[in-house]
C-alpha cells in the first residue's frame, strides 16, 4: 500500500512518520514549508531521540518529499491508498482542496491525525461526498518536540499506539499493527480533551503565571498539583455521569496523562503548551466543553473556572488580540457559551482581578 504523509511536521514525521518506518513503511511527505521540503531534500533523512534516552535513536530516511504546489504532490496523492494528515487544524481547509485537485480515482483512506474538534468532519466538508473516499481521524496521545539546535531532528515520548475512528474505516482491516480500532471513537477523543487537554491546559496557564519555563516542572508544583488533583475529581465526575464510564476506567486514563504530565524527561515548554490561548476558550473546547457539561448535571467546575480565568489571563499579557478585544466588551463575548450564568461569570472574573490569588 502507498502511504502518503501530509504534513512533515513534528508529528508527521516525528510520531508517524517514525510509527511507519518501524513497520518498513516510507511515506511520501507532502508539506507547504519550502524551506522544509528542501532540508529533507538535501538531508534525506532525520533523526528520532526519545525523552530520557528510553528507546534507541532512529535514523529515519525520506524517500520522496514534495511541497504543496509541486505538481508531483498532486500525483502522489492520486496513486495513494491511505493519506495521513497532520497540519494543524487551520490548515486542513488548504489540505481538502488539494487533496480534491489530486481527483483521486482509486479507494483512498485519509486519516486525520489532530489535536482538535471534528477534524475529519471539517475534510470531508471540504471533499464532499466521493464513494472512493474514506475519511476518518486518529488521535495523538504522543508528545514530540524539534530537537534544541537541529532543524530536522525530534525528540519523541515512547508511545506506539495510534487510536482511530474503526466505524467510518470499517472496510479497512490491514492496517498496520500501531493502529488501534476504536468501536466509539468519539467518546474516546472527548475523554481525550476533557481529561488530558484540559490538564494541560492547567499545567500550561498556571505554570506561565508562576513563571516556569519547563513544562514538566509545573507539573510537578504543589500548588498546581492541588489544582490538577481537584480538576481530575471534577471531569472524572462529570465523564462517567454524563457517559457512563466505569470510574475506576476513567481514573486510570487520567493518571495516566498525569504521569506523563509530570515526567521530567519529557522536555517541553510552557510556552509552546500555551499557545494560542483564544482558541482554547472555545465551547467545545477542553475548558469550557466539561465546565459547561458539570452545569448540565449540577456538579463542581471551581478547578475549570480557575483554569479560564489563567487562560484570559495569559492572552491579555501576551497580548493576544482576540482576547484583549473581548475582554475589553466584558467576558460575556469572551465567553458566550457562559452567557446568562452570572455567578461562573463573577467567579472567573473574581480570579482574574486577584490575579490567580489562591496560587
Amino acid at each position: 500500500m502507498n502511504y502518503t504523509m501530509i504534513g512533515a511536521g513534528k508529528t508527521g514525521r516525528g510520531f508517524l512518520g517514525r510509527l511507519l518506518f518501524e513497520q518498513g513503511i516510507l511515506p511520501t511527505y507532502i508539506d507547504a514549508s519550502k524551506t522544509l521540503v528542501n532540508e529533507l531534500e538535501t538531508h534525506k533523512r532525520y533523526t528520532v531521540e526519545f525523552f530520557g534516552q528510553e528507546r534507541q535513536a532512529l535514523s529515519i530516511p525520506v524517500q520522496q518529499v514534495f511541497q504543496t504546489e509541486d505538481p508531483r504532490a498532486k500525483q502522489a496523492i492520486a496513486d495513494s491508498d491511505v493519506i495521513l494528515v497532520s497540519v494543524g487544524a487551520g490548515n486542513l481547509e488548504a489540505v481538502g482542496r488539494l487533496i480534491k485537485s489530486a481527483s483521486p480515482s482509486k479507494n483512498l483512506l485519509v486519516i486525520t491525525a489532530e489535536n482538535a474538534i471534528d477534524p475529519a468532519k471539517k475534510l470531508e466538508q471540504i471533499l464532499g461526498q466521493q464513494t472512493t473516499l474514506t475519511v476518518t481521524e486518529a488521535a495523538i496521545f504522543c508528545s514530540t518536540i524539534e530537537k534544541p539546535g537541529s532543524s530536522l531532528d525530534i525528540l519523541s515520548e515512547v508511545y506506539d499506539r495510534l487510536p482511530y475512528d474503526a466505524v467510518k474505516a470499517s472496510s479497512y482491516n490491514n492496517l498496520p499493527k500501531f493502529f488501534i480500532a476504536e468501536g466509539n471513537f468519539p467518546l474516546l477523543l472527548t475523554r481525550k480533551i476533557f481529561t488530558y487537554n484540559a490538564a494541560s491546559a492547567a499545567i500550561a496557564y498556571l505554570g506561565a503565571h508562576k513563571g516556569y519555563t519547563w513544562y514538566a516542572d509545573a507539573a510537578n508544583d504543589p500548588a498546581i498539583v492541588k489544582v490538577l488533583d481537584q480538576l481530575y475529581r471534577e471531569v472524572n465526575a462529570v465523564l462517567c455521569t454524563a457517559y457512563g464510564i466505569d470510574s475506576g476506567e476513567q481514573e486510570a486514563f487520567a493518571l495516566a496523562s498525569k504521569a506523563k504530565f509530570q515526567n521530567r524527561n519529557i522536555r517541553d515548554s510552557i510556552e509552546r503548551n500555551a499557545r494560542d490561548a483564544a482558541r482554547k476558550l472555545a465551547a467545545d473546547e477542553r475548558l469550557l466543553g466539561p465546565l459547561l457539561l458539570a452545569k448540565k448535571h449540577g456538579l463542581s467546575a471551581a478547578s475549570l473556572a480557575l483554569v479560564i480565568a489563567a487562560t484570559v489571563l495569559y492572552g491579555l499579557e501576551k497580548k493576544e488580540e482576540t482576547v484583549v478585544e473581548a475582554y475589553r466588551q466584558g467576558l460575556e463575548v469572551l465567553l458566550p457559551a457562559l452567557k446568562g450564568d452570572e455567578g461562573t461569570l463573577k467567579t472567573i472574573a473574581g480570579f482574574i482581578e486577584t490575579k490567580l490569588g489562591v496560587l
